[in-house]
């Protein structure tokens, strides 16, 4: 896929996008259907999307982008809160010159994160799509506190199989490992901490727009319900379901993805 680097609050900003490459100065094009931008989830990168963007370029305008402190993007600390980085996808779409409201997907914490985008940029967007993310993202206190040893050196980093579907693919699998040592710990805590402490999930029912909720069937029991906890508050909202699917679903069933979402986007035309 196309990359480029734009400055977003003096950070190098890594962006991913479909359509033909432009000239570093120069914005990607996104002129055709819709424009989605899409949100990685904590420790995540832009090119989670890259099989879902390419899903969706035939008839629609996917640009995908790493947080600060994520894989290519510069900084080595992350935004500290969830409204940060609500604002910074803001940015970002000023920065690519979107002429028009754009439809925000975001995975795990990038689901937070747009439905943040929804309460503190109502004018960027005219729908959102979360992707196993709900009302609240569930942060344990075990998950926690070995991200903060880890982050500290203290711990071994680990890779949780559980997080894909039982019948993933060996070298989806493998890629997933790959992109979980692209995002230093000492980012990923400090997401973790800022998933734990929004406090959107309270605010729900002031987002008007479109949402589409897309989970997975094996998705941990606690985001399920979170899942459905806020498909009850927010007033425009509906539930899709995709078999044999955990968290990281971008990466196990892209294809299935898009269809939910291109449909998403038919209907909003």
């Amino acid at each position: 896929m196309p990359s480029k680097y734009v400055d977003i609050q003096g950070v190098a900003t890594f962006l991913r996008h479909t359509g033909p490459t432009t000239l570093p100065e120069r914005p990607p094009q996104t002129s055709q259907g819709e424009i989605v931008l899409c949100l990685h989830h904590c420790g995540g990168n832009a090119r989670n999307f890259d099989a879902f963007s390419n899903e969706l370029a035939e008839t629609h305008s996917p640009i995908a982008f790493d947080l600060p402190g994520h894989d290519r993007s510069g900084s080595q600390v992350g935004l500290p809160t969830i409204e940060a980085m609500a604002d910074f996808a803001a940015q970002v779409l000023k920065a690519v010159e979107a002429d028009r409201p754009a439809v925000a997907v975001g995975h795990g914490m990038g689901g937070s994160v747009v439905a943040q985008l929804a309460l503190a940029h109502r004018e960027a967007v005219k729908a959102i799509v979360l992707v196993n993310s709900g009302a609240k993202y569930v942060c344990g206190d075990e998950l926690i506190e070995c991200s903060r040893l880890v982050s500290l050196g203290r711990a071994r980093r680990e890779f949780d199989p559980k997080a894909f579907g039982k019948n993933t693919p060996q070298l989806v699998l493998r890629a997933g490992f790959m992109d979980t040592l692209k995002t230093d710990p000492r980012v990923i805590y400090p997401n973790l901490m800022a998933m734990r402490e929004w406090q959107g999930a309270e605010r729900l029912a002031e987002i008007d727009i479109p949402v589409l909720l897309v989970v997975g069937d094996a998705e941990h029991p606690e985001t399920r319900s979170e899942v459905d906890r806020a498909a009850e508050a927010l007033p425009n909202a509906r539930v899709e379901v995709i078999d044999d699917a955990a968290h990281m679903l971008p990466l196990e069933h892209p294809g299935a993805l898009s269809k939910c979402v291109g449909d998403f986007l038919g209907e909003l035309a």
